[in-house]
């Protein structure tokens, strides 16, 4: 039977019309004639034979099949593109509130996507970045040297390597430098073939300025920008092994300004400053590119010299150095004349390493004082009279706890908001009945050098109990006081146990008494320091890190230490008036310390200008010549009795 394909066409249509009916009917309604779709094609459509009826109904079936199938289709494939808008949506969310700037390109460098925070770095919207060269965009992208450098595209596209950025991003509207750092990745298909690349950019200008800021703290003096003593000593020990590979020699000269104290104590401590800045700029000018020199504290400078042939190369440094002092210094608008020390020590004649060299010199220093000053000596072995008179006071120091003659003195620790006393540190003097009371500074550093400062330590802390004690008692009540603890005492095995067994004896609450360590000796053995201190700090006593920022620690290791107390050095504070690096090192410290939850302690503070600095920037407490010097027990003991408060001067002076 030949088929009419129109029929055909038309009864496939009839089908699908009333293909509802046929998925849920028996199968025998196909074939039977009582039923309503079987007449539909015999009569209707004119189809005569059965066969050709049944085999239309199959193939429309299957159409039937086929459509449901697709409408099935299309609402998977609708269902997986709305789950992909909303991934896509969420994925812009996560982008966007990134602290980076994030972007992708095609493998040509077009732009295909830019979060919010590319956007606010470029000072553009999306439609404006959509679609550009990624070049464009950068085009003032410039590396360390302000060379233009190009994002590498074609370079990751071509290879499939991450790619590391850093460079500087000028603005031509505000000429504003921004440093960003980042990196180049490819993005690649299911098929793992390249078909763009992201780029991701952070802003680390601000990050990069508080690194600075940090790291010229550590090696830097920040009065006058030279390389403080820890860097000199890195530069020495490499001079040092330049010179033993090489058979050279190398010099060490220590500068030491004559009567510089009655300069800071007749114009005023920021003359003083002013002079120290210029000597620092005249040595440099006279040094070659070799050299260094270093600020190592007060007014005290240190040169290297590498590379010389003979010791003449050092001398004739030195003669320049002395012909430059020759000249007026003009300060505060009139003439004054300086005149400086040095002492010279040469490797390998005087030493064979840093430390030997610097004390070599330092001793050639004395001599040069000794001879009228305004002179410079060359370290000879001769020079043993400091080391005679080093052995004498040696000698005295060992019978002075015998013979009682050292003596506490307290400096009170003020709260700068409330003007109150809150706490004093402990100081020790020495009396010789012969000479007077002797400076610290003449004996400590002897003590800790010959061991002595272990029981003249041991006296100090069990006397602070005593005192202490001795108040309460009285009715004064107690005081928080804090007590240095020097390197050698530091590294006492029964450190802890001593402490324990003195509080006991006095009978005291372990909180009033704070022991303070300098940076120094607290980055010694930073292992062995945390476990000491945190023994301490599990009888109860407080710790307090001394000297911070004129030391070689890494801030990193800072938070490490269970400490309560962070002082700011007085080197620091005395410069924050007149010093923007040391206003930003202060404030750095204050900001720190807080973050940390620690109190901040300043020393040295012997002006209202830098009171009214330390108040304003959120400075805890403050001790200094401006609220008191040191004094002995029976003053201070009067000051406590009469409750002195220095709030007037505080708020009289808050800005």
């Amino acid at each position: 039977m030949k088929i009419d394909g129109f029929k055909l066409f038309l009864s496939l249509v009839l089908f699908l019309l009333i293909s509802n009916q046929i998925i849920y009917a028996a199968p025998e309604m196909i074939i039977n004639e009582n039923k309503a779709i079987y007449p539909l094609y015999k009569h209707v459509l004119g189809f005569k034979d059965d066969r050709y009826i049944f085999a239309i109904v199959l193939i429309s079936i299957l159409f039937v099949i086929m459509h449901i199938y697709i409408r099935y289709l299309r609402r998977r494939i609708s269902g997986a593109y709305s789950e992909l808008a909303k991934k896509n949506k969420w994925f812009k969310i996560i982008l966007s509130s990134l602290g980076e700037a994030v972007i992708t390109t095609d493998e040509k460098g077009i732009v295909t996507f830019s979060n919010l925070e590319t956007q606010k770095l470029l000072g553009m919207y999306e439609d404006e970045i959509q679609g550009k060269e990624l070049d464009m965009l950068f085009s003032n992208f410039c590396d360390s040297e302000g060379n233009v450098y190009r994002i590498p595209v074609e370079e990751v596209v071509k290879n499939g390597l991450v790619i590391s950025l850093e460079g500087n991003i000028r603005f031509d509207n505000t000429d504003e430098k921004k440093l960003l750092a980042g990196t180049v990745a490819p993005i690649r298909n299911n098929t793992e073939i390249i078909i763009g690349t992201v780029i991701a950019l952070k802003d680390i200008t601000e990050l990069k300025k508080k690194d600075e800021i940090l790291y010229n703290m550590e090696y830097y003096d920040s009065l006058t920008g030279l390389p403080n003593k820890s860097l000199f000593s890195d530069r020495l020990n490499m001079a040092l092994a330049q010179a033993r590979r090489n058979k050279e020699m190398c010099a060490v000269i220590i500068l030491d300004l004559d009567n510089f104290k009655t300069i800071n104590d007749t114009l005023g401590h920021s003359v003083g400053d002013v002079l120290l800045k210029q000597v620092a700029q005249k040595i440099k000018s006279i040094l070659r590119e070799v050299d260094t020199v270093a600020r190592i504290g007060g007014d005290e400078f240190i040169i290297l010299q590498p590379q010389i042939k003979k010791i003449s190369d050092a001398t004739r440094i030195a003669d320049r150095i002395l012909e430059k002092f020759q000249h007026p210094w003009v300060l505060k608008g009139k003439e004054y004349y300086i005149t400086a020390s040095m002492g010279i020590g040469i490797y390998p004649n005087d030493g064979q390493d840093g430390q030997t060299i610097f004390k070599n010199a330092d001793t050639a220093l004395n001599r040069a004082k000794e001879l009228g000053r305004n002179n410079y000596q060359l370290y000879a072995e001769s020079m043993n009279a400091k080391v005679m008179q080093k052995l004498d006071m040696e000698s005295n120091l060992r019978r002075a706890i015998e013979r009682e003659e050292f003596v506490l003195f307290y400096q009170p620790q003020v709260d700068i908001r409330s003007g109150k006393i809150v706490g004093m540190e402990a100081l020790l003097r020495w009396y010789r009945p012969e000479y007077g009371l002797v400076p610290p500074m003449e004996f400590i550093s002897l003590a800790e050098e010959s061991g002595l400062i272990v029981p003249i330590g041991e006296w100090v802390i069990k006397t602070v109990f005593r005192q202490n004690k001795k108040w309460i008692d009285s009715g004064i009540g107690p005081q928080l006081i804090a007590v240095n603890l020097s390197a050698r005492q530091f590294q006492q095995h029964d450190l802890v146990e001593l402490i324990e067994r003195f509080r006991r004896e006095a009978e005291l609450r372990p909180e009033l008494i704070e022991l303070e360590i300098t940076e120094s000796t607290a980055m010694r053995d930073l292992e062995f320091t945390i476990d000491i201190l945190n023994q301490l700090r599990e009888i109860g006593i407080r710790i307090s890190l001394d000297d911070f920022g004129i030391g070689y620690s890494s801030l990193n290791y800072l938070r490490q230490l269970p400490i309560n107390t962070l002082k700011i050095d007085k080197s620091f504070v005395q410069e924050i008036t007149t010093n923007s690096n040391a206003e930003a090192i202060a404030n750095t410290v204050i900001d720190l310390a807080h973050k940390m939850n620690l109190t901040v302690v300043a020393e040295g503070v012997e002006t209202k200008e830098q009171l009214c600095f330390l108040k304003n920037e959120g400075c805890d407490r403050a001790q200094g010549y401006f609220f008191s010097k040191p004094l002995p027990a029976s003053e201070i003991e009067k000051m406590l009795r009469d409750k002195v408060s220095f709030y007037d001067v505080c708020e009289k002076h808050r800005s």
